[in-house]
């Protein structure tokens, strides 16, 4: 069966006239007719839309039989019916793509959510010198949640705009990790602190805080990111 042909029989099965369909669908009663006729195709919304309607899947709404593709009777009607194979395994092709990007980005989602449940908490501390002046050093001490075996961290310290410093979190006792960094050279910059969790192949990186405004080694401005 042609798409139209599918098209035909589905409306009909349910009882439907061509304007109580295209109602449905938002498109006038002459164009459910070229559908059903092949002189025009479904777009991709309403392919979609159809295939909810009928209860079978778009693509098999757009699988064209053999016999719509015979030999045609004149070089005119040949490239219209070639046109038209070429838009609907386009449109095919296009909707195999959406659903495989749609699985990844539910698959990535999924994760995203798994790993952000390896964080229980955070601390961290602007330290001051001995003279209690300037700020000279960041300390933070993260404690992840379950069991943290095979669970690697890294804490990334990184100036607005400029490339970080990666450090590796110590493990401590009590399964905290543990981290500081020198500001000696960043000069009062602004700057942002990361962690990267690893655990088998799942991987997880998340913006922890801000800091701004520390230049005068008495205060400072965070901006928690989580």
């Amino acid at each position: 069966m042609t798409t139209g042909e599918k098209i035909c029989a589905g409306r009909t099965e349910l009882g439907l006239s061509q304007e109580a369909l295209g109602e449905k669908l938002g498109v006038t009663r002459q164009a459910v007719s070229k559908w059903e006729n092949d002189l025009a195709i479904p777009g991709t919304e309403n392919f979609i839309a159809l295939s909810q309607i009928f209860g079978v899947p778009a693509s098999e709404l757009m699988k064209n039989g053999g016999e719509i593709f015979m030999q045609p009777q004149n070089e005119k009607k040949s490239f219209r019916l070639k046109k038209q194979r070429w838009v609907q395994t386009g449109i095919g092709l296009l909707l195999v793509v959406i659903a495989i990007f749609a699985f990844s980005q539910n698959r990535n989602r999924e994760l995203k959510n798994q790993a952000e449940g390896w964080l229980s908490s955070v601390e961290f501390d602007m330290i001051q010198d001995e003279n209690k002046r300037n700020y000279e050093k960041f300390a933070m001490i993260l404690l992840p949640r379950g069991t943290t075996e095979d669970l690697e961290i890294e804490f990334t310290l990184k100036p607005l705009g400029e490339e970080g410093k990666t450090i590796v979190g110590q493990k401590g006792e009590g399964g905290y990790y543990s981290t500081c960094f020198d500001l000696e050279n960043l000069a009062g910059q602004p700057f942002e602190v990361s962690v990267h969790l690893r655990k088998g192949a799942q991987e997880y990186t998340r913006s922890i805080v801000t800091i701004s405004e520390w230049g005068d080694g008495q205060s400072f401005t965070q901006t928690p990111s989580i």
